[in-house]
């Protein structure tokens, strides 16, 4: 009877202190920077910092992501641009009126958003591209002249899918392409691509005939039987120089994978992929056709959010940097696409998403770090090894 009185007792407490201070029980999902994209915005020939701001869940209003402004030494203030969006979790730049400066593509809750550059770096939002959605929670885009017209193209990667407003019937989330016709229009092609649920894409010439095609890293997807599975193979998608895409037929791995980045690993001419996993990274080797082969190592462990690739140390090969949550590990390339980690990890906590990108000036490229609220330059000495500045703080609203 004692412990009765006592559960009782406990449970009038918690229930008094609900109705008294809500807010310190509060639900609400916290702001974090999903992704850091590097582009000379403002032209005066440094690169600048779009930052994307959201959250996971609850609550559903807009969020402001910011502009910072990159002084030429890699010290950047915050443009007070606030492009408020609502759950925002990509954006990409380029040339997309063909003007000579560098413009957005952001999502907003699946719908494919423009931001026109003035030329000196302040954005100007055209809305909407349609008022259809672009994809089911479209995670990533990416640029490319897809269908061969000189004007960059938007490839969106669709995740993760949904169900009907009654709960019986699987939205598959299928990647889109829409092409640009200049007067700032964009049109879908009409295709929907892989409904296995992409997290990235990296476009690039994979098989050698002149036009981008499409390595997709699959995460988890939605199935007829209304069931979902994380363990989904990446595709190869093959453009047939209008934009038009077809299933290569491969299936490589069988991880979540939630990053992916192209480059000549090995120095046979041809894009090679390494891709970032909710467990160890993977490198994939294409044979010259766009057909790709596994590479017999594992890069590290746990979940990498962004992978990038670039020579580090000087050395002429591409080394990779795999960032998960809380810290980004560099891994060394000996020229043949096999990597090295040489025990140093780039340390950020929580809440923050990594560029990579000379962004001093120095001709190396450096590693930035944006949080909530703040930034960290991590400065490369020219061999691969990073020294990391006094952590920022630029304006918050």
């Amino acid at each position: 009877m004692r412990l009765y009185h006592r559960f009782f007792l406990l449970s009038l407490i918690a229930a008094l202190l609900l109705i008294c201070f809500p807010l310190a029980f509060s639900f609400e999902s916290p702001v974090y920077v999903k992704q850091v994209v590097l582009a000379d915005l403002s032209g005066d020939g440094y690169p600048d910092a779009y930052v994307v701001v959201t959250r996971d869940g609850e609550p559903y209003g807009r969020l402001s992501s910011h502009v910072l402004v990159n002084d030429g030494a890699g010290d950047f203030t915050d443009s007070g641009q606030r492009l408020e969006l609502g759950r925002s979790t990509t954006a990409a730049a380029g040339d997309l009126d063909s003007d000579g400066d560098i413009d957005l593509v952001a999502n907003e809750y699946g719908l494919l958003m423009q931001y026109r550059n003035d030329g000196s770096g302040t954005m100007e939002s055209l809305g909407g591209v349609s008022n259809a959605e672009v994809t089911v929670g479209s995670e990533y885009f990416a640029l490319a002249d897809l269908d061969g017209n000189g004007t960059l193209d938007v490839y969106a990667a669709g995740c993760c899918g949904g169900m009907t407003s009654d709960g019986t019937q699987p939205l598959y989330p299928y990647d889109t392409v829409w092409l640009n016709e200049g007067d700032e229009l964009f049109r879908g092609n009409g295709q929907l691509l892989s409904k296995q649920g992409s997290n990235a894409v990296a476009l690039g010439d994979l098989n050698g005939d002149g036009s981008p095609d499409a390595f997709l890293a699959v995460g988890s997807s939605i199935h007829a039987n209304v069931e979902f599975t994380n363990d989904n193979p990446n595709q190869v998608w093959l453009n047939d120089g209008n934009g038009n895409f077809h299933d290569s037929g491969q299936r490589l791995g069988m991880q979540e994978s939630l990053a992916v980045a192209l480059g000549d690993l090995n120095g046979d001419g041809s894009l090679d992929a390494v891709v970032g996993n909710r467990g160890p990274g993977e490198v994939w080797f294409n044979e010259g056709s766009g057909d790709f082969t596994a590479g017999n190592q594992s890069l590290g462990e746990g979940r990498t959010q962004s992978v990038h690739l670039a020579d580090l140390d000087g050395d002429g090969d591409l080394d990779a940097i795999l960032a998960g949550e809380v810290a980004a590990d560099v891994w060394f390339n000996d020229g043949s696409g096999h990597f090295t980690h040489r025990n140093q990890q780039i340390e950020y906590g929580a809440g923050g998403a990594v560029a990579a990108g000379d962004v001093d000036g120095d001709g190396t490229v450096d590693v930035l770090v944006v949080g909530t609220g703040t930034y960290q330059l991590w400065r490369n000495d020219g061999h691969g090894r990073f020294t990391a500045n006094a952590r920022m703080e630029f304006l918050e609203d």
